[in-house]
């Protein structure tokens, strides 16, 4: 996914390039008097949104072909032109470096809305803090919860984990042995048992001890399997978490909403 979208961004950077360069000559051509009206007396020119119309919907395309959500695919299209439209360039700037910060402007506002700072929530909830990690089959979070483990320890915070996986075989064992290599409590029950007690007694462990963090595991289940699906509903019912994490593959794109 991300190869494909870094391919696409750079071709519509040439031809957004071009488009900016082919408007730098036109303002060369042009006679004084022209440049005067046109503002660009200082060697400027004018980037106008009618220049712009074809190698938008490119950009737009190129974002959809990429499994780029329509809503985001239009606000980083429309964060672009509204940062490159009727705004002043040098003639002779590196028309390059203008598409690529106007690309990376336009993405970086997209992703920093309603930003979640992880940490400050972290260190500001009252303890323990629960967090619940879900996601479909072979995401991997039992190894998420391992490496969030590990750096919640290097933190300072003390840590349980709930094996909360009792449906994939081996489940159990492999978290044990990340628990048993981070030197981290691990709250079990045998295969097959209720996710929500064991999560409930890794809470009530975590509050007789006075540890920061429950990080509970949950087995893998796709949204169509009513009785997984209502398993996780207890769990979360039962005990409340402060965070509920979904683990899923970046390549996903879409089909993980």
């Amino acid at each position: 996914m991300f190869d494909k979208l870094k391919e696409k961004l750079g071709c519509f950077k040439k031809i957004l390039g071009g488009t900016i360069a082919e408007k730098e000559k036109d303002y060369e051509k042009i006679g004084l008097i022209q440049k005067i009206k046109a503002a660009v007396i200082e060697q400027e020119f004018i980037i106008d949104e009618k220049s712009l119309k074809d190698p938008m919907w490119k950009l737009e395309m190129a974002l959809l072909e990429s499994d780029v959500a329509l809503p985001v695919a239009e606000k980083i299209v429309d964060n672009v032109k509204n940062e490159l439209v009727g705004s002043r360039r040098k003639i002779g700037s590196d028309t390059g470096k203008i598409v690529e910060n106007s690309l990376r402007n336009a993405i970086s506002k997209v992703i920093s809305v309603d930003s979640f700072d992880f940490d400050a929530f972290i260190k500001s909830s009252a303890k323990p803090v629960t967090i619940v990690f879900v996601g479909v089959n072979g995401t991997g979070k039992t190894t998420t919860i391992a490496k969030m483990a590990e750096r919640f320890k290097e933190q300072g915070y003390s840590v349980v984990i709930a094996a909360g996986d009792t449906f994939r075989a081996g489940a159990i064992e492999q978290i044990e042995r990340h628990a048993e290599s981070l030197g981290i409590k691990l709250i079990k029950h045998q295969e097959g048992a209720d996710p929500a007690a064991i999560v409930y007694d890794a809470i009530q462990f975590a509050k007789a001890k006075h540890k920061d963090i429950v990080l509970a595991d949950t087995a893998g289940r796709m949204h169509t399997n009513i009785n997984l699906m209502d398993q996780l509903r207890k769990v979360c019912r039962v005990n409340n978490p402060n965070l509920i994490i979904f683990v899923d593959e970046a390549i996903a794109g879409n089909d993980a909403v």
